[in-house]
């Protein structure tokens, strides 16, 4: 299953594992509830586990820790060193 750059958006979102509340991350997508609502529903279905508490919002169960090609090789050229 293809993510779409929102999946990937939400994710990024999240990565910090704070709590997120819907209409916060609606707003912040620019997508209704209901959408963030589905976009969670396709995450879990490829491996995100997430943990909503009533009244405080949605995190990810474990905070992860997103890479990027230019950290990556910057990460390499300071190992070379």
């Amino acid at each position: 299953m293809e993510l779409t750059a929102t999946h990937k958006l939400l994710i990024k979102q999240l990565a910090a594992g704070r709590f997120l509340s819907g209409q916060q991350l609606a707003a912040e997508l620019g997508v209704s509830r209901t959408s963030v609502w589905n976009y969670f529903k396709t995450l879990e279905a490829v491996g995100f586990e997430f943990h909503a508490v009533k009244g405080k919002g949605t995190r990810l169960k474990v905070p992860i820790e997103l890479l990027d090609k230019a950290s990556i090789e910057a990460s390499i050229q300071t190992e070379k060193r």
